[in-house]
Order: C-alpha cells, then sequence, then structure tokens
C-alpha cells in the first residue's frame, strides 16, 4: 500500500502544485483557462492519438471489455440515478446530469498519467477503449437524458443535434477517430513526423495534472454535502466495484487489461463535470464533489491500485 501511495505521490504533487499556485495568485486563475486550451486542443490530443494508435495497432483492443466497462459506468450512473431522486428528491434533470459524475472519469488528465505510471505500454489499448465508451455512450446518454427531462421531451431532436455537434467537433474525439484510423489501416508513421508527436504527447501529462490543481482551486466547496458525499462515495466506490464485476463476469478479458480498467473507474470525475452541470443548476455541487473526490482519491486510488496487483 504504502508502495502504491509513493508511485503515484508525485503525480498528485503535481496536483497540489497546481492548486497552489493559482489558489496562492502566483498563476492568476483566469491564465489557466488558456493553458487548459494548449493541453486540450493540441497536447493531449496527441497524446490520446498515440494511445490509440499503439492500442489498437497492437489489437489490444476488446470489444468485449468495451461491453463490460460500460456497462459497469451505466450500474454506476444507475445507483446515483436512484439515490438522487428516491433518497434526496432531486429533479430528475439534475439527478440525470449527476450521473455524469458516477460514470465518466478523469480518464485525460488524471487517468493516463497514473496508468503510465502504474502499467506501462500495456495501458494504452485501455485508454483507447475507455474514450470510446466515455464519449460515445455514457456522455451522450447522460447529457441527451438531462435535456430531455429539461425541456419535459419538447426539445429531444435539438439536444441531440447539439450534443452530435459538440462531439464531432471535439479535439479528443477527433484524435480518438484518427487514431483508430491510423490504426485500422496500418498506415506507417513517418519518424520525424513521430518524434514530433512524442515531444508534444510528453508535454501532456505534467501540464494535465497541474491544470487539474489549478482548476480546482477556482472552485468553491460549499454546504451542499450530502449530495457532494453520495456522488463521492458511488464515483469512488460503486463505479470500481461495478466495473470490477462487469469485467470479472464478462469472459475472453485478459486479467492485466481487466485491472487497468478497475483503477480507471476508482478515478474521480472529470473536472469539466460542473460545467456540463451548469445548465441544469447543479454546478455547486458538482464542484464540490470533484474537490472532495480528487483529494480522497490519493488514498482510495493508491488502495484499489494495491488490491488489483496483489
Amino acid at each position: 500500500m504504502i508502495d502504491n501511495l509513493l508511485l503515484i505521490l508525485p503525480l498528485y504533487a503535481l496536483i497540489v502544485l497546481g492548486f497552489g499556485i493559482v489558489k496562492s495568485g502566483y498563476f492568476p486563475g483566469e491564465h489557466m483557462g488558456a493553458v487548459s486550451q494548449f493541453v486540450v486542443r493540441v497536447s493531449l490530443p496527441v497524446l490520446i492519438f498515440a494511445a490509440v494508435v499503439k492500442g489498437a495497432s497492437g489489437g489490444g483492443m476488446n470489444p468485449l471489455f468495451i461491453l463490460a466497462y460500460a456497462i459497469g459506468s451505466l450500474i454506476s450512473m444507475a445507483v446515483l440515478f436512484a439515490v438522487m431522486r428516491l433518497w434526496l428528491k432531486q429533479p430528475p434533470n439534475q439527478a440525470m446530469i449527476m450521473t455524469l459524475g458516477a460514470g465518466v472519469s478523469n480518464t485525460s488528465f488524471l487517468g493516463i498519467p497514473i496508468s503510465s505510471a502504474v502499467f506501462g505500454d500495456a495501458a494504452a489499448p485501455v485508454v483507447a477503449s475507455i474514450l470510446i465508451v466515455e464519449n460515445l455512450v455514457v456522455l451522450p446518454i447522460a447529457l441527451i437524458a438531462s435535456d430531455y427531462l429539461y425541456s419535459h421531451g419538447s426539445g429531444i431532436v435539438s439536444a441531440v443535434k447539439q450534443i452530435g455537434h459538440g462531439l464531432i467537433t471535439n479535439p479528443l474525439v477527433i484524435a480518438l477517430a484518427l487514431g483508430l484510423t491510423v490504426a485500422g489501416l496500418g498506415v506507417h508513421i513517418p519518424t520525424p513526423l513521430q518524434t514530433s508527436i512524442t515531444m508534444l504527447a510528453a508535454m501532456a501529462p505534467g501540464a494535465a495534472l497541474v491544470i487539474v490543481g489549478g482548476t480546482i482551486a477556482m472552485y468553491e466547496v460549499h454546504g451542499v454535502w450530502r449530495r457532494v458525499s453520495v456522488l463521492t462515495v458511488v464515483k469512488l466506490v460503486v463505479h470500481p466495484l461495478a466495473a470490477s464485476l462487469t469485467l470479472a463476469l464478462m469472459p475472453g478479458i485478459d486479467p492485466e487489461i481487466r485491472r487497468i480498467g478497475i483503477v480507471f473507474a476508482a478515478l474521480p470525475m472529470m473536472t469539466i463535470f460542473p460545467i456540463l452541470a451548469r445548465r441544469h443548476g447543479a454546478e455547486m455541487p458538482a464542484a464540490s464533489a470533484v474537490v472532495v473526490a480528487t483529494a480522497l482519491s490519493f488514498i482510495t486510488v493508491s488502495a484499489v491500485i494495491w488490491f488489483v496487483t496483489h
């Protein structure tokens, strides 16, 4: 357990660094958006492209893993939706948008650095598979359903069009599609271009972690503790348990890939979760949950890594 804590300590130290430089005013929070834009629109897509090409070219992407991970994520979302509606009596659209925090991990900013540090190159096909699940299954379902519930069914076509446009213009989705295409066609990337790709991709993990911390520093933690507590528990506990169950029950999945998938499910929610929740008036609990879950994940993710590697 201590070894796992020490393994991911440098990664969380960068999150703390980002938090500190923004909270102290050393790096103005309003500038964090520009840095984030570069990482999200340039460096991180290149990293994802490289990871997808490596994962898909090696034949490591398993459709059964994608199916099992998707089912596990949807189970986690269903649990949260039920608790939000039946116990906390949240409006249906707010309960639905909050499920994003239960089914979508901080895969790009936090998952890639952690999985690479713990599992090395074996994580590449898992990254590609989980990006497919999150961007093509979980995100569209939650966003379309919450908009449908918000408009009482009247704006479903508009919601689908808007979300579809968002997906096809998302740099991370474009990088995912390009990576799958290049790998599928067997295109050889020239060495000079591969060198540039490697250099750009190498910038992403460290910068992404600093951005996570800086972004958290700009969120305020408010007294919505019941919702925050439920969301945090579902994301950090129920999601990895659900993924562990569905991955174990699905035949034909390599044990190493299964272990990596469980670690990804154990990660806190994505940092843009509050932005997506804002439209439905759930920004405050979403932002608070991001702060709390990310802080607690240093312990819980270490525990999950220990569990799956022993």
